[in-house]
């Protein structure tokens, strides 16, 4: 098991900072010889992984009861913390290791960006770590770092804290559940659809595993992270975007916040998916001699104008529509995007245009 000595970094000058001061090494030192002594029996039963994570549990439960002894505390969340890390158990080692970071200030300074430098490598070394437990000890210390940093970063820096910390808890709770399957959807590029009271435009979206994210237009690269119910897409530090959890790709939708509030629609991109996205209703122009609308349906009919009926069908870079009154025809070009879609009528010199009803 790790050493009692915790090595924590950040820049303490929070004002009105309530926290505790750290414990020198000595009063810590004599704080884990009484709690040890007090849990002799515990400690010497703790063999197996469960046994470890459920003592881990106890000597979190016992920090919250100390009364005004902070080094005991402080002992007690750090072996809460050591134990859960041996224990396998990423929930109770990240409960304690917030508690030693919200009640207590940091042993050593250093600066929010030297400490998220820390914690990325630590996560790094813990990809390539074949070990369970010390790879759960590098993301624990990845995971103290951001939180440190968070405390002091301001503007764009706090946001990637906030990503960083977030991702850690998701990846803790919910892996296993597998509450974060919707996340392999997420990557890849998305056709985006932003609509908004004074106008709308439309974008691509690529997101990358390791949290980037890029868009063809405006800013043109930022960065994600999952929440328990969305996911939050962020520019800057005054824009940004939420996709609704869980993802799905034939459509999901959201919330934008860049220059006011406005309505998200994606849909992931790819010909496999796109005819999803055709059915429905679309206002369609034939160059100067027709405007009218049509309205496609999952049986491969197609009904214009409320009147006229045609059948279509898939091609691997088109729509054919075929008109059942006179056999003439008119395609769209695949992939069929979010709002307009183009295409040519059967006498070659006029452009069919389609855009979603509504928009």
């Amino acid at each position: 098991m790790s050493s009692i000595l915790l090595l924590v970094f950040v820049l303490s000058s929070i004002a009105a900072d309530l926290r505790e001061p750290w414990p020198d090494a000595a009063a810590v030192a004599k704080a884990e010889k009484e709690v040890r002594e007090i849990f002799a029996n515990d400690i010497s039963r703790a063999k197996s992984t469960g046994e470890k994570a459920k003592l881990a549990k106890e000597f979190l439960a016992f920090a919250e009861k100390v009364g005004d002894d902070p080094t005991q505390r402080l002992v007690l969340l750090l072996l809460a913390k050591d134990y859960a890390i041996e224990g396998r158990d990423k929930t109770i080692a990240m409960e304690a290791t917030q508690a030693i970071v919200e009640r207590y200030k940091a042993k050593i300074e250093t600066t929010p960006q030297q400490l998220l430098e820390m914690g990325d490598k630590s996560l790094t070394a813990a990809k390539r770590e074949q070990s369970t437990v010390k790879k759960i000890e590098l993301q624990i210390e990845a995971f103290e770092c951001y939180l440190w940093a968070r405390q002091t970063a301001t503007g764009l820096s706090r946001q990637l804290c906030e990503k960083k910390i977030t991702d850690l808890m998701a990846d803790a709770g919910e892996k296993k559940s597998g509450k974060n399957d919707d996340l392999k959807l997420l990557i890849g590029t998305w056709e985006v659809h932003i609509q908004g009271p004074n106008g709308s435009h439309d974008t691509k979206w690529t997101f990358y595993n390791d949290g980037g994210v890029d868009s063809t237009k405006g800013i043109k690269k930022g960065f994600w992270k999952a929440e328990r119910k969305q996911i939050t897409i962020v520019w800057n530090e005054n824009s940004w975007e939420t996709l609704n959890r869980p993802i799905v790709p034939s459509a999901t939708t959201g919330d934008s916040k860049n220059f006011g509030p406005r309505s998200v629609l994606a849909v992931k991109y790819g010909k496999k998916d796109d005819l999803k996205l055709l059915i429905g209703t679309w206002d369609v122009k034939i160059g100067k001699r027709y405007t009218g609308v049509w309205t496609f349906y999952k049986n491969g009919t197609v009904l214009k104008d409320g009147r006229s009926t045609g059948k279509w069908t898939a091609g691997s870079e088109q729509i054919r529509i075929v008109w059942d009154s006179d056999q003439k025809w008119e395609v769209l070009n695949r992939p069929i995007t979010v709002q307009t879609v183009v295409g040519e009528s059967w006498d070659g010199e006029n452009q069919v245009i389609a855009t979603r009803s509504g928009q």
